[in-house]
Formats: C-alpha cells, sequence, structure tokens
C-alpha cells in the first residue's frame, strides 16, 4: 500500500477534506466541489465541513469523461464548470 506523506497507509475508506482531495486529484477545490454539485463525486460531512471518501475520488479519477455524461454542446473542461458554478452561486457586485 502507498503511505500519505504522515507516513501512515493509504485507506480507500478514509475521507478526505476537499483540499486533500484536489490536491490528491491535481484539481482546484472549487472543481471538487463542483463535481459534488454536479453529483459525479459523492459528498460526506464532518460537521460543517466537506469530505469525499478517497475509494470515491479515485473511481472517478479512473472513468474516462464520455460525451453522453455531459450536458450537450458542454466540452469545458472541469475548471471551466467550476467557475460557470462560482459564477452562478456568486451575487453580481
Amino acid at each position: 500500500l502507498p503511505v500519505t506523506n504522515q507516513g501512515r497507509p493509504v485507506s480507500l475508506d478514509e475521507y478526505l477534506p476537499v483540499a486533500e482531495a484536489a490536491r490528491i486529484a491535481a484539481f482546484a477545490p472549487a472543481t471538487i466541489r463542483s463535481w459534488m454539485a454536479a453529483g459525479r463525486l459523492r459528498r460526506y460531512h464532518a460537521g460543517r465541513d466537506l469530505r469525499v471518501r478517497r475509494a470515491d475520488l479515485e473511481q472517478l479519477l479512473r472513468t474516462p469523461v464520455s460525451d453522453a455524461s455531459r450536458p450537450e454542446n458542454d466540452n469545458c473542461t472541469p475548471e471551466q464548470a467550476a467557475d460557470r458554478f462560482l459564477r452562478r452561486r456568486r451575487p453580481s457586485p
């Protein structure tokens, strides 16, 4: 089994904070939240904090994105999708 930077073995049942999941996936935390909002990644709560199950994240990263799973005429990157999501949630100045 691989080990974390703290020297402990990696567990697929581990629940990761969004920032750690983003680091592992090499995406921005907003992308992880966008995947949660879109239902592509299941969200878990630890109090007010969002968590991601490591096994769910790794499965999503291994799954190729097909055109059928994307909205029609939406060929954007995950980062672009996250940006659109955040723009919809933020009030206009």
